[in-house]
């Protein structure tokens, strides 16, 4: 079972980097309007929530247990890895300071707000394709930020779910000689792996995220807090063009 579980989430990987790759390659050459970034959000958020339904079924249904994969109260564990635990619990604090900051400036300080709007207009006509597409692709208007958001919140929820709470537990199963941390590193891996239609960057940059949130996801048994550190990484996106200017 544990074979075949691992099997079905290497193919799962496989489509999803396929279909990102297959989106961003239909966007290329074209002029991104609100509709289009706005369509590309809801396929994202059907893709996450389904993602995320399926792989809660076979939680539910299959040998696993919610609180086996992720679903339980915070539990810093101590152990043989502490100072990497302790590493893991401070560079993720860092980064949530850093996001919380990215939106705050955005949100109460109009220079810095024009600031980062002209740079992503500038990446957004020059550079490589899939520079141009995916910064292409970063909320403008009020509209398309109400959607960005409930996106980048499915995306928190049921990314981790897949990728965190099911993945490792699979791969622990199917690996048990093997440190989980390790598995962790793998499972990131994985993360930016199916992020392939961001382009090299994309993956590099998600790839490190999902190996220090896997890293969170092992060092405090839970998922809770690799949902809300997922979630401001992505929302702080949604805080990098000024609304309604600067439209591609």
């Amino acid at each position: 079972m544990d074979i075949i579980l691992f099997a079905g989430i290497i193919v799962y990987l496989i489509i999803t980097a396929y279909t990102g790759y297959a989106a961003i390659e239909k966007l290329k050459g074209n002029e991104l309007s609100e509709e289009k970034r706005i369509q590309r959000y809801r396929f994202s958020f059907l893709w996450n929530v389904v993602s995320g339904g399926v792989v809660m079924l076979l939680i539910v249904m299959g040998p696993a247990t919610l609180e086996e994969t992720g679903f339980r109260p915070l539990r810093f564990l101590q152990g043989s890895h502490r100072y990497l635990m302790f590493g893991t619990w401070i560079l993720c604090g860092l980064l949530s300071a850093v996001f919380i900051f990215q939106i705050a400036a955005f949100l109460i300080n109009p220079s810095y707000r024009g600031s980062v709007s002209k740079q992503i207009k500038e990446k957004t006509h020059s550079g490589k394709v899939y520079d141009r597409v995916v910064n292409g692709l970063i909320p403008r208007t009020r509209r398309e930020k109400g959607y960005f958001t409930v996106t980048a919140l499915a995306a928190g929820i049921c990314e981790e779910i897949v990728f965190r709470g099911f993945l490792l537990y699979v791969l622990i199963r199917t690996f048990p000689e093997l440190s989980p941390f390790l598995l962790a590193a793998l499972a990131g891996a994985c993360f930016g792996a199916a992020h392939f239609y961001q382009g090299i960057k994309g993956v590099i940059k998600t790839g490190l995220l999902g190996i220090l949130l896997g890293f969170l996801y092992i060092s405090t048994g839970s998922l809770y807090l690799c949902m809300a550190v997922h979630f401001l990484f992505d929302i702080s996106a949604a805080f990098l063009c000024e609304e309604d200017k600067y439209e591609v």
